[in-house]
């Protein structure tokens, strides 16, 4: 199972649930096609009719399960918040022998790999506002939540860290790695794109480049036997 494509998962979770009552099986449809389209559409220009037909279902049954595009969004929106918050906790725990840089890559690959496999719904997350979704403080909340989580598992590996100073920094490098993969996604910014292919950073490395950034900011050191220059490509060509 693709354990980052929201689609993909609804998809496979409905399939499971053959037995489901029709009516769940016809929002599971709508909710599915609402996350595809917004990968090549942004929000402000979906329209029902192309929910409708993507989702092979007429616009009086549309309107039998949400009033508007706004109530459909916002319950896929809804979904995604908690399936990317299960996935982060995981990524997020120290495990037993795990090392923080390890852990530290692990939770930048599953974030990149989500992102990547969700951009339109990425899209909608990071521009998500009260006014707009009513999910803003909800989207909040889960970010504080992993920071939170990440934090106790450094402060656990390393005690003498001031636990204010380390929160803050979380939230200051998880503001980082939103930006970096914003632009590589859905922002499409081609310099940065560009830059990061002839630099030879794939999903991994560019995971374990972004851990070493994290790792020196919150020990002031570099990783034992790792250093941000490793993941660089030798045919990289300076500037």
């Amino acid at each position: 199972m693709n354990n980052f494509s929201y689609p993909i998962w609804l998809q496979e979770k409905n399939d499971a649930r053959s037995a489901n009552k029709k009516s769940d099986r016809t929002r599971a449809l709508l909710k599915v096609a609402v996350a595809e389209l917004l990968n090549d559409t942004p929000y402000q220009d979906l329209h029902i009719t192309s929910i409708c037909e993507q989702a092979n279902v007429g616009a009086g049954t549309f309107y039998r399960y949400f009033p508007s595009k706004r109530e459909l969004t916002e319950e896929v929106l809804e979904d995604v918040i908690a399936k990317f918050s299960s996935l982060m906790s995981n990524a997020g725990r120290l495990k037993r022998g795990q090392s923080m840089f390890e852990l530290l890559t692990e939770a930048n690959v599953t974030f990149i790999k989500f992102a990547d496999a969700n951009h339109g719904l990425f899209r909608c997350l990071l521009n998500a506002d009260d006014q707009e979704y009513r999910l803003g403080s909800i989207v909040e909340r889960s970010t504080a939540s992993w920071a939170l989580r990440v934090t106790k598992s450094i402060l656990r590996s390393n005690e003498s860290l001031h636990e204010a100073c380390t929160l803050i920094s979380a939230h200051c490098l998880a503001s980082m790695t939103d930006d970096i993969v914003a632009r590589l996604t859905f922002r499409q910014d081609d310099t940065l794109r560009n830059l990061i292919s002839d630099s030879g950073l794939d999903e991994e490395n560019l995971a374990k480049f972004l851990a070493v950034l994290w790792h020196r900011v919150i020990f002031g050191c570099d990783p034992e036997g790792q250093a941000a220059a490793d993941y660089l490509s030798n045919e990289y060509t300076p500037i």
